[in-house]
């Protein structure tokens, strides 16, 4: 045996071995959760004698109609958590790993991060606990309620359940409104009427100051400065052994206050607005700027607006934004709707708005102050990046600018300017200038806080103008590509930020290859078996028009993990263009497709629609869902969709088992060739569920399932099995499952996730079920991602 076959041999032999090491850790990955749930049985060896582990906590009750997850937020006193909800691995760390001496070794001092102490039993704990849901229950009406402790020993473990016997809760027997003063009587009136306290109904306490909040707040939008709901009064006279109550809400008086040898009126008053003051300095507490002789003003009315040397925001700008009007009663919605919408300009660091209550004539009326603080307006970026495409080594870079008040009017200015060569190995190609890859480009635009063009329903509303340009210029050995792009968008938000439209006016964009290799044009732009390649490389001209919208439940001020997102939209191109040329009477080209400006345009419709929803378990650990249905249809005037607006499958945002663009359509087979022209589709479904479990500060694991695929809606022969069928496309589902591991730092979330194909409608018979067949170079996909997948 020569020495360069023992040499290939050795290689070939460590490098078998590095797969098959690679394939076993791997799939034990996958497998991690099961491991632990085995590896953590032993729970108790450091609780010490006559003690017991907290091993777990359980609520029942004997009405249905008491929660008792929210019951379990009152227990003090919780067992260690749980890996996705199964095994205590931290407690298992600190169990085995954790030494009792001070030893502040490295591994040490890990091991005592990412462990956790086992949670003994403490029974002054549970007794509290048991005495807040106790009184908990009062405040649901549950008067009479009690709640017991019983435990369950085995092996040192404890399971601790608390008892609720809640009896027969008081209700209302009757709601009487017990207000003298005639105006906030008949605002509190209103308000009732769109959510009433009726007869019947338990007596609960958290309801009603439901109520009593939703009323304080109309009260201080008509006008009610200084109102809180302290000066309401529930008075509940309960008949003994009734189990019911009259209740009267009553208007507490006002509490009198002596202010420069006067004692004030002892009756609510609702504030109008005097004068609004609005400048750029920090400190508007005192009023004495107001006369320094160096600013300079603009008045509008009875609003005065204070500069400095320059203006730093336009008044129209400034007065579009601020809703509080002289003349009109406080109102504490428009007040908020002011602090927003100035917030929102990206020139502005802070705003600070304040009342003082000046005496006009013989009312009491309020000055508001308005501090609107300077941010920094210019930002640059550069970004250098390597690249290496199938062996073809490359650098890029990209310089970006943005100007945040480019006419002083909270217009942002930005402009992108991106260069990239790759040095492509192997051309034959003598038609461009070299055998290397180029591209240059720009992207500028400027979006303006507000509507070019107002809409008059929309005026308290934050609403933008985006114009936009971009042109990209690529140079292969092959063939020179241009992108053209410009467009015009509105966007606006609606329901208090949580609902957000967007509406494309104008989108054109223009695709051209003016030079292409005889060598490129003979395989590809003649190819008649591949229709679909061949039309994503010709000249293209769309132009599209689209509204989308997206609507969160949840309060962006208060991060939380219940709460669910829609997004949807539709869009439409190529309508506007061939209605023209029918009512003009244009010809077409030679493929029986109308032109514009001697290019075919595109035709077709599209829509999607996305839900996910996210739910907490307990602090530890949140499930989240997601559903995306996406469908597009290529009519009239075009065959195919542009290449830019089908849809694909795989990555890390949809079946994670697969690299990006490397699923489908249907049961189609790349054999195993990056083939990201036929991998693409008409219709779309992605259905995923993951399981979040925190681990130690920042430090969270994941594990997921996710199903999905594409289709084409036209038979294409270059995608055989793409077509969607309805008796058959289920059978083409994709599965995936896998792990993932995040760094969440609130402001930006870092993730890692491992997937693994479960079924694979590409494959054919036994192999679709991947488990038996398990190959870690085709079966395991690795991503890496910035935020959350959904």
């Amino acid at each position: 045996m020569n020495k360069h076959f023992k040499y290939t041999y050795w290689v070939k032999g460590k490098r078998q071995k590095a797969k098959d090491a690679f394939s076993a850790i791997s799939f034990a990955f996958c497998l991690l959760p099961f491991a632990f749930l085995i590896i953590s049985c032993s729970s108790t060896k450091k609780i010490p004698e006559g003690q017991y582990l907290l091993d777990k906590v359980e609520i029942a009750s004997d009405n249905k109609k008491i929660s008792t997850s929210d019951m379990m937020d009152f227990v003090t006193q919780q067992p260690n958590s749980k890996l996705f909800g199964l095994s205590k691995t931290r407690l298992f760390i600190y169990n085995y790993w954790v030494k009792n001496d001070s030893s502040k070794n490295l591994f040490q001092k890990f091991s005592r991060k990412m462990g956790e102490a086992p949670v003994i039993y403490n029974q002054a704990k549970a007794k509290y606990s048991a005495q807040q849901m106790q009184l908990q229950l009062s405040n649901w009406g549950y008067l009479d309620a009690r709640v017991n402790l019983k435990d369950e020993i085995k092996d040192r473990k404890l399971k601790l359940i608390y008892d609720i016997n809640a009896g027969t809760p008081y209700t209302i027997e009757s709601f009487k409104l017990d207000i003298k003063d005639t105006a906030i009587a008949n605002l509190a009136n209103r308000t009732l009427k769109r959510s009433p306290i009726e007869k019947n109904n338990i007596l609960n306490q958290e309801e009603l100051e439901k109520r009593l909040e939703t009323i304080t707040s109309s009260l201080r939008n008509h006008g009610y400065y200084s109102f809180g709901k302290e000066s309401f009064q529930y008075v509940a006279d309960t008949t003994i052994n009734s189990h019911s109550a009259k209740l009267n809400l009553t208007l507490l008086p006002p509490v009198t206050t002596k202010d420069s040898g006067n004692i004030a009126s002892a009756n609510y008053k609702a504030y109008k607005i005097n004068r609004v003051f609005i400048t750029s300095e920090r400190n508007i507490a005192d009023t004495t700027y107001i006369s320094h002789h160096e600013r300079d003003t603009v008045i509008r009315g009875k609003t005065t607006i204070y500069y400095n040397k320059t203006k730093f925001l336009k008044p129209k700008i400034i007065l579009s934004n601020c809703y509080i009007r002289p003349g009109s009663y406080y109102n504490e919605r428009l007040v908020e709707l002011t602090h927003s919408s100035l917030s929102a300009l990206n020139c502005v660091r802070q705003v600070n708005i304040q009342f003082q209550e000046v005496q006009v004539n013989d009312s009491a009326q309020l000055n508001c102050y308005i501090s609107i603080n300077p941010g920094n307006i210019h930002w640059i970026q550069t970004t250098l990046e390597g690249t290496n495409s199938a062996g073809d080594l490359g650098i890029g870079a990209t310089v970006s600018y943005q100007h945040w008040n480019l006419f002083n009017g909270a217009e942002t200015f930005r402009i992108k300017l991106r260069g990239a060569y790759e040095a492509v190995t192997g051309s034959t190609s003598t038609d461009l200038l070299n055998e290397n890859y180029y591209e240059y480009g720009i992207e500028t635009g400027v979006t303006f806080p507000r509507f070019l063009v107002k809409i008059p329903k929309l005026k308290e509303r934050q609403g933008s103008t985006d114009i936009r340009f971009s042109f990209d210029n690529q140079l292969r050995p092959e063939y020179q590509r241009i992108f053209f792009n410009t467009g015009l968008r509105y966007k606006w938000t609606t329901l208090r930020n949580r609902l957000t439209h967007t509406l494309d006016i104008i989108d054109i964009n223009y695709v051209a290859m003016p030079q292409v290799s005889q060598e490129f044009e003979d395989s590809v732009m003649n190819n008649p078996n591949n229709q679909m390649l061949k039309y994503s490389y010709e000249n293209q001209f769309i132009y599209r028009t689209a509204y989308n919208f997206v609507y969160t439940s949840q309060n962006r001020n208060v991060k939380s993990k219940d709460f669910y997102t829609i997004r949807a939209g539709v869009e439409f191109a190529g309508n506007l263009f061939y209605g023209a040329c029918k009512l003009f009477g244009a010809k077409r080209d030679s493929t029986g497709y109308y032109e514009i400006f001697n290019n075919p345009f595109a035709q077709y419709v599209k829509g999607d629609f996305d839900f996910s929803r996210s739910f907490s378990i307990d602090k530890k650990n949140s499930v989240a869902i997601h559903t995306s249905i996406g469908a597009a249809y290529p009519y009239l005037n075009s065959i195919v969709l542009p290449y830019e607006k089908r849809y694909y499958s795989g990555g890390s945002n949809s079946v994670r088992g697969w690299s990006t663009r490397q699923l489908g359509p249907g049961s189609y087979n790349n054999q195993g060739v990056t083939d990201f022209m036929n991998q693409s589709g008409d219709l779309k479904l992605d259905l995923s569920i993951e399981y979040r479990s925190m681990l130690v500060g920042p430090f969270q694991l994941a594990a997921f399932v996710d199903a999905g695929n594409i289709w084409t809606l036209r038979n294409y022969d270059n995608q055989p099995g793409g077509q969607f069928r309805l008796n058959s496309f289920y059978k083409q589902i994709a599965l995936a499952w896998g792990l993932g591991f995040r760094f969440d730092l609130d402001f930006l979330v870092l993730r890692f996730d491992t997937g693994m194909k479960l079924f694979d409608p590409a494959q054919t018979g036994g192999d679709r079920w991947r488990l038996p067949h398990f190959n870690y170079k085709y079966d395991l996909a690795f991503h890496f991602a910035i935020g959350y997948p959904f």
